[in-house]
């Protein structure tokens, strides 16, 4: 599984990956995952709506800061589509 996550540090910098921490705890999952903050590299990747979570390529949650349930969906929604 390959999740990235895409959030400018400001006012919500650094909740998603609080978020994305907490519900991979609590579905018991261990993976790596990654942290792109630099807005250059967030628009390189066709991200336009900050914080989005992507998983396997595919983009999950954009333009909100979501609950660690509606992460933890998101997550095991892309281990169905494996």
């Amino acid at each position: 599984m390959n999740i990235k996550i895409f959030e400018v540090v400001c006012c919500k910098g650094g909740k998603l990956e609080n978020i994305l921490i907490r519900a991979l705890e609590e579905l018991q999952i261990k993976v790596d995952f990654e942290v792109i903050n630099d807005i250059q590299s967030i628009l390189n990747e066709g991200i336009l709506s900050p914080p989005t979570l992507k998983i396997n390529n595919k983009i999950y949650i954009s333009g909100r800061l979501p609950s660690v349930e509606q992460v933890k969906e998101a997550i095991l929604k892309a281990k169905e589509e494996i």
